[in-house]
Parts: structure tokens; sequence; C-alpha cells
């Protein structure tokens, strides 16, 4: 069955929520006038995007360029620290789910809004490297939901956007996924179930999700091979 898999990172495979809210903390802290936001805001409202569209939604515009751009060079250096010091963990069940994968053949991509060297810090701290062919960061590409991460990433693997499947916990994610024409799995770290109504699946567990229910979402398509 020739299919691939599409990964988001964080919130998806890691749970790095700790991590990137204590070095926006720190960020918001040294900045003039000072924003306070709390975890619940900063998870319903911005977790997930890249740090650029977050700074300009928070500040709405009053900050340039440049100084978007310092501060998120800053943003991802302390995030890097932070991981470093144990603030990220795998979501349950996640590792697990890898291992079938990666036994079964199944090409696998990161596409993380992320940073490379964030991307990597994360992958090496949890020991998931070696599962995936290729990582991909859009950190300087459009924000999702635009398709363009996804779509890097599938070309990076040689996967045509119908042979992919995206699993996201993000609404933009899911939006942007479906935007590279491309099936999708939703997991219910971030957003619950009824944020989902695009998804082909949705789920609250990698532990109640196998191979067969991921190769179901292909089977109209690949039923005669």
């Amino acid at each position: 069955m020739n299919f691939a898999v599409l990964w988001d990172l964080d919130g998806t495979i890691s749970d790095s929520f700790q991590c990137f809210y204590m070095a926006l903390e720190r960020i918001l802290s040294e900045q003039k006038p000072t924003i306070k936001i709390t975890p619940e805001e900063y998870k319903s409202q911005y977790f997930g995007a890249t740090f650029p569209s977050i700074l300009d939604r928070m500040y709405q515009g009053r900050l340039s360029d440049t100084q978007i751009w310092e501060l998120n060079e800053r943003y991802f250096k302390y995030s890097v620290e932070f991981a470093r010091q144990g603030t990220v963990f795998p979501i349950p069940g996640v590792e697990s789910f890898l291992k079938k994968l990666h036994a079964a053949d199944i090409r696998m991509a990161i596409a993380s809004s992320s940073t490379v060297e964030m991307i990597f810090t994360e992958l090496d701290v949890l020991g998931f490297i070696s599962y995936f062919d290729n990582i991909i960061s859009g950190n300087l590409l459009p924000s999702k939901p635009a398709p363009d991460v996804f779509q890097i990433a599938a070309a990076s693997i040689r996967a045509q956007p119908s042979q992919c499947v995206v699993i996201e916990d993000s609404v933009a994610g899911i939006t942007a996924a479906k935007n590279a024409g491309m099936r999708t799995i939703a997991v219910t770290t971030t957003n619950p179930a009824d944020k989902f109504g695009q998804a082909d699946r949705v789920t609250e567990d990698f532990r109640k999700f196998d191979l067969d229910a991921l190769k179901s979402l292909f089977v109209t398509d690949f039923s005669n091979l």
C-alpha cells in the first residue's frame, strides 16, 4: 500500500506546550509594553502557529519586520534551552504507533511550524529522529492554514498529495492539509473533537488508533493494488 504520513510535531508527537509557553513568557516580559497571556489563551489562540504570526497578532502590527525576526530568533533560542532542560514529553501512545509505521516501511516526514533546530532538538530529546525520512520546517513559510509546509514535505519524500495522510492537533493544521488535497487525522490533545469537522478521522489517543485504521483512509484509492 503506497501512502505516506506527514506529521505535525508540537501537540501531535511532542507535548511541548510548557517549553514554548515558558519561552513566550520570557519574550513578553522583555518587551515594553509587557503583554500578559494565560496558558489557556496561548493554547486556544496561538499554539501551533508560526511565532512571527503570533507576534503580529499580539502586537497588532506595531512591530517592524526586523523586530519580529529578532524576537523570533530569541524565542527559539529560549525554546531550545528549555527543551534541553526536560520540558518536552512524548504524546501518550505515539512512540508505539511510530514504531509500527516504521516497521511497515511507510514513508514519514515532519511538517512543523518550528525552526529546524527546534524540531531536531525535540526529536533528539524524545529519541524519535530515526523514524522520519525527512524533516521540513515551515518557520519561514506562510503559516497554516496555508498548505505550503505539507506540499513541500510530501514532495521531499516523493509522495503525491493524494497519497498522503496528515496527522495534526490544530484546526489550522487540518485545514492546511485539506487545502493541500490530503487526508487527515486529528488528535484531540489541543482541541476537542467537535472542532475537527473537516478531519477524515479523529482520535483522542494513539493507543486507540492502529495501522489498519490508517490504511482504511485509502481503501478506495488502493483497493485494486
